[in-house]
C-alpha cells in the first residue's frame, strides 16, 4: 500500500500520465487487498469467537472497548481501506488519459493507508493490543500438539524415573546381599 502511494504520488507531483508499472503496482495492491478482505470476512463471520460473543449481545459489546473494537471499529476501518484502494485503482486506470487523476489516486491510497493503520490492533493499544508476531504456541492446533508431546515426554520421564528407582533399589539390595555374604566369609576366615 505504501509503495502504491509513493509511486502514484510521484506521478501526481510530476504531472505525468500513469504508467503500466504504476497500474501493475495498483492492481497488485487491489488483488492483495481483496484477498485480505475475503479472509477477514471469513474470520469475522465464521471463525472468530470474539465477534460471535459481540454479535450475541451488541448493546453490551458497545460498552466494552475490546468487543466494540473487534465487532465494529476494526472491520469498518478495514472495509473503508479496501473501498479507498478500489477508488484509487479506478483513478489510476483513468490517469492514463488524465494526469490529474494521479492526484486523486494518491489521495485515495493515502486514505486507505490511514484507515488500515488506524484499524490495526497495535501492541500497546489499550484493550485490543496484539503482538506483531505471534509465537507458534498461539496457534490452537500447534498448542494441542505441543501439549500432547509434553504429556508424552512427562510420561516417558516418569517411566524412566520409575525404572531408575527400581534399578537403584535392586542395586542396593544386591549390594546389601553381597555385603552380608562378605561379612559371613570374613567371619569364617577369622574363626
Amino acid at each position: 500500500m505504501v509503495w502504491a502511494l509513493v509511486v502514484t504520488a510521484r506521478r501526481a507531483l510530476s504531472g505525468a500520465n500513469a504508467t503500466a508499472g504504476q497500474r501493475k503496482v495498483s492492481g497488485a495492491l487491489l488483488g492483495v487487498t481483496h484477498l485480505q478482505l475475503i479472509l477477514g470476512l471469513v474470520l469475522y463471520g465464521l471463525l472468530s469467537p470474539i465477534t460471535t460473543a459481540a454479535m450475541s449481545d451488541m448493546k453490551a459489546a458497545m460498552g466494552d472497548t475490546t468487543l466494540r473494537f473487534w465487532a465494529v471499529e476494526h472491520i469498518f476501518g478495514m472495509v473503508l481501506g479496501v473501498v479507498f484502494v478500489q477508488l484509487g485503482f479506478s483513478s489510476v486506470k483513468a490517469a492514463f488519459e488524465q494526469p490529474r487523476r494521479n492526484r486523486r489516486a494518491a489521495i485515495f491510497f493515502g486514505l486507505a493507508l490511514l484507515f488500515v493503520v488506524a484499524s490495526i490492533p497495535w501492541p500497546g493499544r489499550p484493550g485490543v493490543a496484539r503482538p506483531l508476531l505471534r509465537s507458534l504456541s498461539s496457534v490452537p492446533a500447534l498448542s494441542a500438539a505441543t501439549e500432547r508431546v509434553s504429556d508424552v515426554a512427562e510420561d516417558a520421564a516418569d517411566a524412566a524415573g520409575e525404572i531408575t528407582e527400581e534399578a537403584v533399589e535392586a542395586a542396593g539390595d544386591a549390594a546389601g546381599e553381597a555385603r552380608d555374604r562378605a561379612k559371613g566369609a570374613m567371619k569364617k576366615v577369622v574363626e
